[in-house]
């Protein structure tokens, strides 16, 4: 009896031992005792995912063990280089943890110390067409831009078996800028992936978030020297006002440029263009002295447009409209049924003006087309539509807010429905 109380306790001994030693540390690296799952996770008290990096004092791992650790790649965009810890493997492909040093203060890829990871967000813009049923993209809030983000990032790996979602940025409103009605942009490692997208989206049923994607597109990222010259085309700067406009220094996105810092580049791109512009303006200068401040205001006269003519073309509708050169022209349309989110879009000049440009393509609740007027007759058109709409006309000074009145057209309404 004595004998096998002795061995049992040998065999308990080594299974201690087991639990406390690591199989095989590398020569040279020191370990403290073993951490469980929770004591590691509370010490390193990471926001999300660590970065891992070759260090003179940090963490040994071992993987392989009954319990543990899960050791996964983080799967936030723009962290493939990351890691994420969760607590309760119990798989027997589990990792276990130990504090390290290295003999001589040297560095190694065996003790590692760590961080909150850093997030990338990825040069490649990329264009995101869907399909949305009961809520609209530019009808989603926050919150709801989080959900959407967080389901998105789910079904690029159930819908297109993209095994690094890391690769794509949208995980939540961040990194999410909703351009219209059926489009949103977002961020991803280059062309090629935006391709991937393409792809499973003409391939595959891609839907999450009670909408489905249709297709993607690259977009070309931004830089100011594009920018001043779009801004130029809309002949609100004379010779000096263009020089002082190409020398503002506003920056660059690159690949290194965060989400924060690109939302600072646009804004200095939009003030920068809105100080030096000196012709056909509508805007509110303030300065300020030690003493008074003076606010100037210059507002332009909204241009008479005569009745548009509308007319079903097949399954388009064309509006004939003309405008003195140097105004912006726009025609907007809202569906029979419709949601009443863009019910006044027809009726209120405020909502006629800033409801986001939408040529109405797979039967939308509304349309809104415009361009720069050319002087003289011209056609607007929308997209192929499946609805009757009503509809009206206006034009006012390019580049400007001003809220112009609305004109009905000839006639008020169009049926595309076949």
């Amino acid at each position: 009896m004595k004998a096998a109380l002795c061995v049992l306790a040998v065999v308990a001994l080594a299974g201690l031992c087991a639990l406390t030693n690591a199989q095989s540390p590398p020569e040279g690296i020191v370990l403290g005792d073993e951490l469980t799952s929770t004591e590691f996770l509370n010490t390193v008290n990471l926001d999300n995912c660590a970065e891992l990096t070759d260090s003179s004092a940090g963490y040994y791992f071992e993987g392989g063990a009954a319990t543990g650790l899960t050791r996964d790649r983080c799967s936030v965009g723009g962290t493939c280089q990351c890691r994420q810890f969760t607590d309760g493997c119990d798989n027997g492909n589990c990792v276990r943890v130990w504090p390290c040093t290295v003999e001589g203060g040297g560095i190694s890829s065996a003790c590692q110390a760590i961080t909150n990871c850093t997030q990338t967000v990825f040069e490649t813009i990329m264009e995101v067409e869907v399909e949305c049923n009961r809520q609209n993209m530019t009808d989603k809030d926050e919150a709801d831009l989080d959900e959407f983000g967080a389901k998105w990032k789910q079904a690029l790996a159930e819908d297109c078996n993209i095994g690094r979602v890391c690769r794509y940025n949208g995980d939540s409103s961040d990194t999410i800028d909703v351009v219209a009605y059926n489009l949103f942009r977002t961020y991803t490692l280059n062309e090629a992936h935006v391709d991937d997208i393409d792809a499973c989206a003409a391939d595959t049923l891609f839907r999450f978030n009670r909408c489905t994607v249709l297709s993607a597109r690259s977009w070309p990222s931004p830089d100011f020297e594009t920018f001043a010259d779009c801004m130029l085309s809309y002949s609100h700067y004379s010779v000096s006002a263009r020089d002082q406009l190409y020398s503002c220094e506003c920056g660059n996105v690159t690949s290194s440029t965060t989400f924060d810092e690109i939302q600072d580049i646009f804004e200095c791109y939009r003030f920068c263009a809105a100080n030096t512009a000196d012709r056909n303006c509508d805007y509110v200068v303030t300065t300020t002295s030690t003493t008074t401040t003076t606010t100037t205001t210059t507002t332009l006269e909204c241009p008479t447009v005569e009745t548009p003519e509308a007319q079903v073309v097949y399954e388009f509708i064309t509006f004939g409209i003309s405008a003195p050169e140097g105004n912006e022209v726009r025609c907007v349309g809202y569906a029979d049924g419709g949601l009443a989110s863009y019910e006044n879009v027809t009726t209120d000049m405020e909502d006629f003006w800033t409801v986001p440009l939408f040529d109405g393509a797979y039967g939308g609740d509304y349309f809104a087309i415009a361009d720069n007027s050319t002087g003289s007759a011209q056609l607007l058109v929308t997209d192929n539509l499946n609805d009757t709409y009503t509809h009206v006309c206006s034009a006012r000074p390019a580049g400007s807010s001003q809220l112009c009145p609305l004109v009905m057209t000839d006639p008020t309404s169009s049926s595309t429905v076949a």
